[in-house]
């Protein structure tokens, strides 16, 4: 990771040094990231791991982030379009997300995606993480 991309993630996730030094070993990959910058600087950034489920191929997106200075103009979608683009390339049938709250559930419903009560299955490419899901 960059040290812009580490700045981002705390600021919005208030993570640690050594949270981000465990994922940066175990779970990023710069393939399985995408950042949008504006006037020279890291605005938004999102991740994601490798699944499948019901036999095809799913992104697992998270930790989806804009900068304090850069809210209210749109990047988030702009982030999670072009993300969407670039995973449909790259073979994936699906993309899921946990949201943290219940306004972000709002906005990622109006950017077409459904809840989900259960998952059945999720299998993790090898180089992450185990995910639990209730």
């Amino acid at each position: 990771m960059t040290t812009e991309q580490r700045r981002l993630w705390k600021q919005a996730f208030g993570d640690t040094d050594a949270f981000l030094d465990l994922f940066e070993r175990t779970a990023y990959a710069p393939d399985r990231c995408h950042t949008l910058t504006v006037e020279h600087c890291l605005a938004a950034a999102l991740y994601w791991l490798d699944c499948e489920t019901a036999g095809e191929k799913t992104a697992y997106i998270y930790a989806v982030a804009t900068d304090e200075r850069f809210r209210g103009r749109g990047l988030c979608r702009r982030l999670m379009t072009e993300t969407h683009t670039r995973l449909q390339g790259e073979g994936y049938a699906s993309a899921v997300l946990v949201a943290a709250s219940p306004s972000l559930s709002e906005m990622y419903r109006k950017m077409g995606y459904l809840p989900l009560q259960t998952v059945g299955e999720l299998l993790l490419s090898p180089r992450t993480v185990p995910l639990m899901m209730f």
